[in-house]
Protein backbone atom coordinates (compact mmCIF):
# COMPACT_ATOMS: atom_id res chain seq x y z
CA UNK A 1 0.00 0.00 0.00
CA UNK A 2 2.37 2.36 0.33
CA UNK A 3 4.30 2.02 -2.56
CA UNK A 4 0.63 2.42 -4.16
CA UNK A 5 0.19 5.66 -2.51
CA UNK A 6 4.10 7.08 -3.29
CA UNK A 7 3.40 5.87 -6.78
CA UNK A 8 -0.13 7.75 -7.18
CA UNK A 9 1.60 10.76 -5.53
CA UNK A 10 4.87 11.06 -8.20
CA UNK A 11 1.79 10.61 -10.88
CA UNK A 12 0.05 13.50 -9.18
CA UNK A 13 3.18 15.68 -9.17
CA UNK A 14 3.67 14.96 -13.52
CA UNK A 15 -0.15 15.59 -14.07
CA UNK A 16 0.41 18.96 -11.84
CA UNK A 17 3.68 20.15 -13.75
CA UNK A 18 2.33 19.03 -17.12
CA UNK A 19 -0.26 20.94 -16.44
CA UNK A 20 1.63 24.32 -15.18
CA UNK A 21 3.77 23.88 -18.30
CA UNK A 22 0.72 23.62 -21.09
CA UNK A 23 -0.81 26.95 -19.14
CA UNK A 24 2.67 28.91 -19.10
CA UNK A 25 2.43 28.05 -23.01
CA UNK A 26 -1.05 29.48 -23.39
CA UNK A 27 -0.05 32.10 -21.60
CA UNK A 28 2.28 33.29 -24.15
CA UNK A 29 0.59 32.43 -27.24
CA UNK A 30 -2.96 34.40 -27.49
CA UNK A 31 -4.01 31.73 -30.30
CA UNK A 32 -4.47 29.22 -27.88
CA UNK A 33 -6.11 31.34 -25.01
CA UNK A 34 -10.22 30.66 -24.72
CA UNK A 35 -10.30 34.82 -24.03
CA UNK A 36 -7.69 36.41 -25.76
CA UNK A 37 -9.45 39.47 -25.03
CA UNK A 38 -8.41 39.34 -21.46
CA UNK A 39 -4.67 39.38 -21.88
CA UNK A 40 -2.60 42.42 -21.04
CA UNK A 41 -1.94 44.73 -23.59
CA UNK A 42 1.95 43.78 -24.38
CA UNK A 43 4.21 46.41 -25.25
CA UNK A 44 7.68 44.04 -25.72
CA UNK A 45 7.71 41.86 -28.72
CA UNK A 46 7.69 37.97 -28.59
CA UNK A 47 8.24 35.07 -31.04
CA UNK A 48 4.89 34.76 -32.11
CA UNK A 49 4.35 38.69 -32.49
CA UNK A 50 7.95 38.45 -34.84
CA UNK A 51 6.57 35.71 -36.39
CA UNK A 52 3.06 37.12 -37.35
CA UNK A 53 4.75 40.10 -39.17
CA UNK A 54 6.11 37.92 -41.35
CA UNK A 55 3.10 35.97 -42.62
CA UNK A 56 1.03 39.11 -42.16
CA UNK A 57 2.90 41.59 -43.44
CA UNK A 58 5.43 40.04 -45.51
CA UNK A 59 2.85 37.24 -46.64
CA UNK A 60 5.34 34.52 -46.12
CA UNK A 61 6.92 32.70 -43.51
CA UNK A 62 11.09 33.08 -42.29
CA UNK A 63 13.48 31.50 -43.96
CA UNK A 64 15.81 28.98 -41.50
CA UNK A 65 18.57 31.29 -42.42
CA UNK A 66 17.08 35.08 -41.05
CA UNK A 67 15.26 33.29 -38.62
CA UNK A 68 17.99 33.72 -35.88
CA UNK A 69 18.28 37.18 -36.79
CA UNK A 70 15.03 38.68 -36.57
CA UNK A 71 13.71 35.98 -33.56
CA UNK A 72 16.75 38.19 -31.61
CA UNK A 73 14.55 41.32 -31.70
CA UNK A 74 12.05 39.48 -29.21
CA UNK A 75 11.69 41.45 -25.91
CA UNK A 76 12.07 44.91 -27.96
CA UNK A 77 9.08 47.61 -27.90
CA UNK A 78 6.33 46.26 -30.03
CA UNK A 79 5.59 49.38 -32.12
CA UNK A 80 9.30 49.52 -33.54
CA UNK A 81 9.10 45.62 -34.79
CA UNK A 82 6.09 46.39 -36.49
CA UNK A 83 7.18 49.61 -37.93
CA UNK A 84 10.31 47.87 -39.36
CA UNK A 85 8.02 45.49 -41.16
CA UNK A 86 5.60 48.02 -42.47
CA UNK A 87 8.42 49.93 -43.74
CA UNK A 88 10.29 47.11 -45.41
CA UNK A 89 10.77 47.38 -49.16
CA UNK A 90 9.77 43.59 -48.92
CA UNK A 91 6.47 44.98 -47.31
CA UNK A 92 6.18 48.07 -50.38
CA UNK A 93 6.82 45.77 -52.88
CA UNK A 94 3.55 43.64 -52.26
CA UNK A 95 1.97 46.84 -53.42
CA UNK A 96 -1.66 45.93 -50.54
CA UNK A 97 -1.38 49.72 -49.76
CA UNK A 98 -1.39 51.23 -53.58
CA UNK A 99 -4.49 48.79 -54.60
CA UNK A 100 -6.64 50.67 -56.90
CA UNK A 101 -9.84 51.36 -55.32
CA UNK A 102 -11.87 51.53 -58.50
CA UNK A 103 -10.39 48.43 -60.38
CA UNK A 104 -12.92 45.69 -61.66
CA UNK A 105 -15.75 48.40 -61.06
CA UNK A 106 -18.50 49.85 -63.41
CA UNK A 107 -21.08 52.31 -63.32
CA UNK A 108 -24.06 50.75 -65.19
CA UNK A 109 -27.48 52.46 -66.11
CA UNK A 110 -30.49 51.36 -65.86
CA UNK A 111 -33.98 53.21 -65.90
CA UNK A 112 -33.72 55.75 -63.97
CA UNK A 113 -30.50 55.94 -62.02
CA UNK A 114 -27.04 54.07 -62.36
CA UNK A 115 -25.31 51.72 -60.01
CA UNK A 116 -21.73 50.85 -59.40
CA UNK A 117 -21.04 47.29 -59.67
CA UNK A 118 -18.22 45.06 -58.90
CA UNK A 119 -17.05 43.01 -61.30
CA UNK A 120 -16.67 39.43 -59.06
CA UNK A 121 -19.89 40.08 -57.36
CA UNK A 122 -21.69 36.76 -59.05
CA UNK A 123 -25.06 37.34 -56.76
CA UNK A 124 -26.05 40.61 -57.35
CA UNK A 125 -23.64 42.68 -59.44
CA UNK A 126 -24.02 40.26 -62.68
CA UNK A 127 -27.21 40.25 -62.69
CA UNK A 128 -27.85 44.33 -61.94
CA UNK A 129 -25.57 44.62 -65.19
CA UNK A 130 -27.71 42.70 -66.90
CA UNK A 131 -30.67 44.42 -65.98
CA UNK A 132 -32.56 41.20 -64.98
CA UNK A 133 -31.88 41.29 -60.95
CA UNK A 134 -35.01 40.54 -59.46
CA UNK A 135 -37.26 41.02 -62.15
CA UNK A 136 -40.25 40.40 -60.08
CA UNK A 137 -39.79 42.03 -57.25
CA UNK A 138 -38.47 45.45 -59.22
CA UNK A 139 -41.91 45.11 -60.62
CA UNK A 140 -43.64 45.06 -57.49
CA UNK A 141 -41.15 48.63 -56.53
CA UNK A 142 -41.90 50.38 -59.74
CA UNK A 143 -45.82 49.16 -59.18
CA UNK A 144 -46.08 50.58 -55.99
CA UNK A 145 -43.39 53.56 -55.04
CA UNK A 146 -44.78 56.63 -55.71
CA UNK A 147 -43.45 60.19 -55.21
CA UNK A 148 -43.08 61.61 -51.96
CA UNK A 149 -43.39 57.58 -50.23
CA UNK A 150 -40.51 56.92 -47.64
CA UNK A 151 -38.87 53.86 -47.86
CA UNK A 152 -36.50 51.57 -45.59
CA UNK A 153 -34.04 49.12 -47.62
CA UNK A 154 -32.91 46.51 -45.02
CA UNK A 155 -29.65 44.68 -46.45
CA UNK A 156 -29.64 46.96 -48.96
CA UNK A 157 -26.29 44.85 -50.50
CA UNK A 158 -24.77 47.33 -52.99
CA UNK A 159 -28.51 49.73 -53.10
CA UNK A 160 -30.12 48.33 -56.45
CA UNK A 161 -33.30 48.55 -54.59
CA UNK A 162 -32.53 51.73 -52.59
CA UNK A 163 -31.66 53.41 -56.33
CA UNK A 164 -34.45 51.91 -57.49
CA UNK A 165 -36.74 53.10 -54.75
CA UNK A 166 -34.55 56.68 -54.59
CA UNK A 167 -35.41 57.56 -58.15
CA UNK A 168 -39.39 56.22 -57.99
CA UNK A 169 -39.93 58.31 -54.70
CA UNK A 170 -38.02 61.41 -55.72
CA UNK A 171 -36.95 64.07 -54.39
CA UNK A 172 -39.80 64.69 -51.86
CA UNK A 173 -39.34 61.12 -50.31
CA UNK A 174 -36.86 59.61 -48.86
CA UNK A 175 -34.95 56.08 -48.64
CA UNK A 176 -32.84 54.93 -45.80
CA UNK A 177 -30.16 52.13 -46.84
CA UNK A 178 -29.46 49.64 -43.91
CA UNK A 179 -26.01 47.66 -44.99
CA UNK A 180 -23.18 46.44 -42.55
CA UNK A 181 -21.03 45.17 -45.08
CA UNK A 182 -18.00 47.90 -45.68
CA UNK A 183 -17.72 47.09 -49.74
CA UNK A 184 -21.09 47.08 -50.22
CA UNK A 185 -21.54 50.25 -48.40
CA UNK A 186 -18.73 52.32 -50.19
CA UNK A 187 -20.68 51.12 -53.23
CA UNK A 188 -23.80 52.34 -52.16
CA UNK A 189 -22.50 55.58 -50.74
CA UNK A 190 -20.33 56.10 -54.64
CA UNK A 191 -24.13 55.26 -56.22
CA UNK A 192 -26.01 57.64 -54.25
CA UNK A 193 -23.21 60.63 -55.23
CA UNK A 194 -23.20 59.58 -58.72
CA UNK A 195 -26.92 59.73 -59.00
CA UNK A 196 -27.04 62.83 -56.97
CA UNK A 197 -29.73 61.40 -54.58
CA UNK A 198 -29.76 63.69 -51.51
CA UNK A 199 -32.71 61.94 -50.21
CA UNK A 200 -30.67 58.65 -49.43
CA UNK A 201 -29.43 58.19 -46.20
CA UNK A 202 -27.01 55.28 -45.75
CA UNK A 203 -26.42 53.21 -42.48
CA UNK A 204 -23.55 51.46 -42.07
CA UNK A 205 -25.03 48.87 -39.46
CA UNK A 206 -27.09 46.08 -39.07
CA UNK A 207 -30.56 45.88 -38.49
CA UNK A 208 -31.26 43.66 -35.05
CA UNK A 209 -33.67 43.31 -31.91
CA UNK A 210 -31.35 45.22 -29.58
CA UNK A 211 -28.78 47.36 -29.70
CA UNK A 212 -25.22 45.31 -29.44
CA UNK A 213 -21.97 44.92 -31.32
CA UNK A 214 -21.62 41.93 -33.52
CA UNK A 215 -18.79 40.42 -35.32
CA UNK A 216 -19.31 40.36 -39.47
CA UNK A 217 -17.94 37.67 -41.60
CA UNK A 218 -17.34 38.79 -44.95
CA UNK A 219 -15.07 36.96 -46.94
CA UNK A 220 -16.30 34.63 -49.37
CA UNK A 221 -19.81 36.68 -48.82
CA UNK A 222 -20.70 37.36 -52.59
CA UNK A 223 -20.15 33.93 -53.30
CA UNK A 224 -22.25 32.40 -50.18
CA UNK A 225 -25.19 35.22 -51.19
CA UNK A 226 -25.34 33.93 -54.82
CA UNK A 227 -25.73 30.44 -53.23
CA UNK A 228 -28.48 31.38 -50.83
CA UNK A 229 -29.90 34.16 -53.42
CA UNK A 230 -31.37 31.21 -56.09
CA UNK A 231 -31.94 29.00 -53.51
CA UNK A 232 -34.85 31.69 -52.29
CA UNK A 233 -35.33 32.36 -55.99
CA UNK A 234 -36.00 29.37 -57.21
CA UNK A 235 -37.90 28.31 -54.03
CA UNK A 236 -40.47 31.88 -54.58
CA UNK A 237 -40.17 32.37 -57.98
CA UNK A 238 -43.37 30.61 -58.70
CA UNK A 239 -45.29 32.51 -55.79
CA UNK A 240 -43.97 35.96 -56.65
CA UNK A 241 -44.00 35.55 -60.36
CA UNK A 242 -47.83 34.82 -59.49
CA UNK A 243 -48.52 37.31 -57.23
CA UNK A 244 -47.05 39.78 -59.81
CA UNK A 245 -48.90 38.58 -62.86
CA UNK A 246 -52.34 38.42 -61.05
CA UNK A 247 -51.85 42.39 -60.16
Amino acid sequence: MPRLIDGVRRLGRRVLLSRSMRAADSSDSPDTSPRPWLLPEPDKADRADVLACFRLILGRNPHAEEWPGHSARVGEPLAGVVASYVNSLEFSRRGLLERNLTEGLALTALPGFRIYTADDDAAVGRHVRGDNYEADVTAVFRRFVRPGMHVIDIGANIGYFTMLSASLAGGGGSVLAVEPNPRNARLLEASRRANGFDHVTLAQVAAGARTGLLVLHVHGAWLACALFAEQQRQRHRPHLADGVHAQ
